[in-house]
């Protein structure tokens, strides 16, 4: 038997099968679902995080932005993380925080 025989065998299997008890119901509710799910808005995204939440973001402790935002003010250096001062809070956007994770040489592995 060829492959292309035994593809139309398979073929031929599956549509003589017929759906049984509850796979009719299974497909009608994944349907009602997906017909549901196509009718909401899509999720939106958050733009600004503030240094707790954009320190985690990074994948660092919850006081990380604070203190390199801090260093960098005292010793009169430009922080390496930009942000926004919106009223009293201090705000990250998230492109900003990419770009500058994006930006940062590989480390070399050692052996």
């Amino acid at each position: 038997m060829t492959r292309a025989e035994t593809r139309a065998e398979r073929a031929r299997i599956v549509e003589e099968q017929q759906p049984t008890g509850i796979e009719p119901v299974i497909k009608a509710a994944v349907e009602e679902t997906l017909r549901q799910l196509a009718d909401r808005p899509a999720p939106r995204t958050v733009r600004f995080l503030r240094s707790q939440a954009a320190s985690r973001y990074l994948g660092k402790h919850d006081a990380f932005l604070e203190d390199e935002r801090r260093t960098a003010g005292r010793d009169g250096i430009k922080p390496a993380f930009p942000f926004k001062r919106l009223g009293k809070s201090i705000v990250y956007d998230v492109a900003d925080l990419d770009r500058v994770m994006n930006d940062l040489p590989y480390a070399e592995v050692g052996r």
